[in-house]
């Protein structure tokens, strides 16, 4: 037997009455006798998360999607992250927003179809590296719950962040080293090499990999079914990290996603929500999970799924937990542990487990779809001071300015909808909030070379004053989102 499980076959629950295993197996079958599984999958998996993000698709991408997708401009510019764009994430991550940029335009909803796109091919992975061990029903089960439980509000589902890109890769490295063979096992030393290079949290998958391939492969194998992983990593890490040495930015990629890995272990300021130790999203599922999870490890067929589940979601929680760096979005990484935890129940094969499976799910759609509710009843629409509709905005500006004129503005999705960049690397305040010689460098561009227009936003920022008085700056257009100042007089 290869891997660290049984097969499905094998994996059975003497609890479970000859009827339920009967229907269990009639339902297995099923299953099983489907073709083109993984499209049907896919397909599936689209509609359900489709649905379970309705409440989103209109609104903004919010403020790291806005950041990410400037980025992307950039590079189709022809510039470089860290140098011309500053931010703390990986390059792989400003790559993929690069592709999106270039096949979605200033569309949200086709921004928003990509990013659901890549939780439906993390769901498709997971149901096919559940499905390997304990059969498609809970495979398919998984994948359901995922997708579901990365659309609810808890986690931040309704603005895109990092984590909805690299949980694809992550998953997908772990389902290629499940299959055993130097072709998959590159191809999983590749996926984890993107998603570390999108987000460094998800690095967190390379130890369950190496892990994962040591156990597949056979005892004669491992050396070389590790040093496949390991060339599959170095493909797509050393053409991307050599672009980003070629084009001079990798000092200042070191220092930018350096900070940001400094942060997440020291904690942060910026960490405006500090809930109490214990309490974090999908909290109620989680236990369900770690239950389904301690249950398996009590089996042996099932131990070592059991314990990994159980592991991941620990290294998650005291990851985001112990240094109180603490924003929903960051517990993303452990929605595929929780998801095959509950599929685990599903194992079984008995009325309560198939009951419980039930009820997470709807659970899980319920904390999802819960902003249509809130709305229909109360006319509330989540998010909306936050990240107000831009696209006046964006109207506005276009209509103002000339194609190679640049603004400067405190939302940076204003950038994306009005395809213009900022006159400074420094094109938002995240880069620079704590270290007063970047702002100043910032600062000193932008009196440098003055923005056409400026979008104002809550924040009094040190930049205004000097900028204000020493060129001729006009309130030219009110609105929810903030006054937009046009510079008067020639270029």
């Amino acid at each position: 037997m290869s891997g660290p499980l049984a097969s499905p076959s094998q994996v059975s629950d003497a609890s479970s009455t000859p009827a339920e295993g009967s229907r269990w197996a009639s339902l297995q079958s099923r299953l099983a006798a489907v073709r083109y599984p993984g499209a049907l999958a896919l397909v599936a998996f689209m509609a359900v998360g489709a649905l379970a993000r309705a409440p989103f698709w209109h609104r903004p991408v919010g403020f790291d999607g806005g950041q990410y997708l400037y980025v992307g401009q950039v590079i189709l510019d022809g510039g470089t992250p860290y140098t011309d764009a500053a931010n703390n994430k990986g390059p792989a991550l400003f790559l993929t927003f690069a592709l999106i940029r270039l096949v979605a335009g200033t569309s949200t909803v086709a921004v928003r179809l990509i990013a659901l796109l890549f939780v439906a091919l993390a769901a498709l992975a997971l149901a096919a590296y559940i499905g390997k061990y304990l059969g498609r029903g809970p495979g398919v089960l998984a994948g359901v719950l995922l997708v579901v439980m990365t659309a609810a509000p808890e986690v931040n589902a309704r603005y895109l962040y990092a984590e909805n890109f690299a949980l694809a890769p992550m998953i997908g490295a772990m389902w290629l080293a499940s299959r055993g063979g130097r072709p998959s096992t590159a191809g999983a030393g590749a996926m984890a090499a993107v998603a570390a290079l999108m987000h460094p949290a998800f690095a967190l998958v390379v130890p369950f990999l190496v892990i994962e391939v040591w156990s597949t492969a056979g005892r004669g194998h491992r050396v070389t079914q590790l040093a496949s992983a390991l060339a599959g990593a170095l493909a797509i890490a050393v053409p991307i990290l050599l672009w980003i040495a070629v084009s001079g930015a990798f000092g200042e990629m070191v220092d930018q996603v350096g900070g940001q890995i400094g942060e997440s272990v020291r904690g942060s300021e910026a960490a405006v929500e500090r809930p109490a130790f214990l309490d974090f999203p999908l909290d109620a599922l989680t236990a369900v999970a770690i239950v389904g999870a301690l249950a398996a490890v009590r089996d042996p067929r099932t131990r070592a799924l059991g314990i990994l589940i159980v592991v991941w979601i620990a290294i998650v929680f005291i990851r985001v937990k112990v240094p109180d760096y603490t924003f929903p979005q960051h517990f993303y990484p452990a929605a595929p542990a929780i998801a095959a935890g509950i599929a685990l129940i599903a194992r079984w094969r008995s009325k309560v487990a198939a009951s419980v499976a039930a009820l997470a799910v709807l659970v899980a759609l319920g904390l999802s779809l819960h902003p249509i509710v809130d709305e229909v009843l109360t006319g509330d629409v989540q998010g909306a001071l936050i990240y107000p509709d831009y696209a006046e905005v964006a109207d506005f500006i276009r209509s103002h300015t000339e194609p190679d004129e640049t603004i400067y503005a405190g939302y940076p999705e204003v950038y994306w909808l009005t395809d213009k960049m900022a006159p400074t690397r420094y094109f938002d305040r995240e880069e620079i909030r704590t270290d007063p010689e970047l702002e100043a460098e910032r600062n000193r561009a932008l009196l440098r070379d003055p923005p056409r227009a400026i979008v104002l936003d809550a924040y009094q920022d040190s930049y205004l004053a000097p900028l204000t008085t020493q060129y001729q700056y006009e309130v030219a257009f009110g609105n929810p989102v903030g006054p937009v100042l046009v510079r008067q007089g020639g270029r």
